[in-house]
Formats: C-alpha cells, sequence, structure tokens
C-alpha cells in the first residue's frame, strides 16, 4: 500500500513522478478509508511498513530486526538490556500482545515472500 498509493504519481503520457508528500496522518486515514478500519489501526499497519522497508533497506535479518523491537526474543526472557519497553508495556495492556513487533516482523515476512515491494 505504501508504494503503491504513497510513493509515485503516475500521469498519462508522462514519465512517473514522485508523488506529493503526505504525513502519516493523511496516509493513515486514507488506508482506513480505503480498507475500511480505523485510522489507529492504519496508521500502526503503516509505521509497521516503514520500519520493515527501513530494516531492509539497513540490510538487517529477521534476528537482527527481532533483537532490535524485543532482545529478550533473541536472547532470552533473563536477557538484562531492553528496547521499546514503555511501547512493549502499553500494547500488552491494551492489545494484549506486543502488536508493533507482530506487525512490523508480518510486514517484514511479507517483503522476504514478495508479497509487499
Amino acid at each position: 500500500w505504501v508504494e503503491l498509493n504513497l510513493g509515485i504519481e503516475l500521469p498519462a503520457d508522462e514519465p512517473p513522478r514522485r508523488a506529493k508528500p503526505m504525513t502519516l496522518e493523511e496516509a493513515s486515514y486514507r488506508l482506513a478509508e480505503d480498507a475500511g478500519c480505523q485510522p489507529e489501526a492504519a496508521r500502526a499497519a503503516l509505521r509497521a511498513e516503514l520500519d520493515a522497508y527501513y530494516a531492509r533497506l539497513y540490510g538487517l535479518t529477521e534476528e537482527e530486526l527481532r533483537y532490535i523491537l524485543d532482545p529478550a526474543d533473541v536472547m532470552g526472557e533473563d536477557y538484562p538490556s531492553e528496547t521499546f519497553r514503555v511501547l512493549k508495556d502499553k500494547e500488552r495492556k491494551e492489545f494484549g500482545e506486543y502488536r508493533t513487533q507482530r506487525l512490523v516482523l508480518e510486514a517484514w515476512h511479507r517483503i522476504q515472500t514478495g508479497d509487499l515491494h
């Protein structure tokens, strides 16, 4: 969705060009309208896709991305380091899971399988 709807314009009889920049909030409302979901859910999905794209651009492996999202996921529960603790705790209370981690890894897998370009 990001690439198709935010990245380029395809004017008739002209070469493709970059679309007018759009804020994440504007993009969230546009995606929510297209997908029939709430803007907050759309914003989370867009952020996850962008995080996965950046991870790929930086050449990260899935294990490195998992480590960045939650070192204990890779190193074990007793690992003394944490990242995004406040976000993780907030999402576990609100959604019953660390939603950002799930969404980013799902987007990562879609990129790896070619389902997300």
